[in-house]
């Protein structure tokens, strides 16, 4: 068999309004983003077919690497290899810094499809557990979910599965930083957010726009922004000579499009070097 294998990766993380309280304290953004385990969420959601997460496209800021995140607050491990203790006790006095020291009940939406529901459901349990954060989950279709999204009747939002289209991570920021999109419709930014988003683009040297990306990280760490990773989830398909009308996706959201396919079990091999025709 001659098959042709596709890989994509999706943003797993929370999108917070956070000109809505309790949301709208950066204090409550983190200690709720702290408190989440995300290999939990890796092993239980994922199942194992994924990463944490991460602000870009994983590994590309210099400042974004596994072996740093595991030192840093919301990714620690104890020594045992679980969650740290610390940073569960930091999201605690946080939330009492912030006025929350028991809590608070809340809706916390979600998609229909996919590991949106599996990752919502995990993510209030370990907010109850850690925090008395009480989650009504509420689920709905994509359409609506996107409507809410655009009206941002929300006050926190665990989607599953956006897909990152261009292998480069300027789509990131196009997708979740540009203004008036979607996924920001808030406008959320800061002045040298903006200044290192032209930045970047006006960088020819593959290095020197790494460390600007890198800088936008730790903008977006100490800002507490809209948006939190969680982890990374990986996507993708086979190809194979015998199916037929399936021509190779230009992005994510084609990859499980089979609606014009069949299988022809006694289709022609073609040669090898000569490609696939659907």
């Amino acid at each position: 068999m001659r098959a042709l294998f596709m890989h994509n990766v999706q943003r797993v993380g929370l999108r917070f309004n956070y000109k809505q309280e309790p949301y709208d304290d950066p204090r409550v953004r983190q200690a709720l983003w702290l408190v989440i385990d995300k290999d939990e969420v890796v092993e239980k959601v994922l199942r194992g077919n994924g990463n944490i997460g991460t602000h870009f496209n994983v590994g590309f800021a210099p400042n974004e690497s596994f072996d740093e995140l595991y030192t840093l607050p919301g990714y620690q491990r104890d020594p045992d290899g679980t969650q740290a203790d610390a940073d569960i006790a930091e999201a605690k006095r946080l939330m009492a810094e912030a006025g929350y020291p028991d809590g608070f009940s809340d809706e916390l939406i979600t998609n229909v499809i996919g590991c949106s529901p599996p990752t919502a459901q995990l993510v209030s349990q370990q907010w109850k557990e850690h925090l008395n954060v009480d989650m009504t989950i509420s689920q709905y279709d994509t359409a609506t979910l996107y409507v809410r999204y655009r009206d941002t009747t929300f006050g926190v939002l665990a989607p599953c599965g956006s897909g990152i289209i261009l292998p480069d991570p300027s789509d990131i920021l196009n997708q979740w930083y540009g203004k008036d999109t979607m996924r920001n419709a808030l406008n959320w930014t800061t002045p040298r957010f903006e200044e290192l988003k032209e930045a970047q683009v006006r960088e020819l040297d593959p290095e020197k726009r790494k460390l600007i990306f890198a800088e936008m990280v730790d903008v977006l760490r100490e800002e507490v922004s809209h948006y939190l990773p969680i982890g990374w989830m990986h996507a993708g398909g086979a190809l194979d000579y015998r199916i037929r009308n399936y021509h190779v996706p230009r992005t994510i959201q084609l990859v499980h499009k089979w609606d014009q396919a069949w299988w022809d079990e006694n289709a022609e091999k073609p040669p090898v070097g000569t490609g696939y025709q659907p």
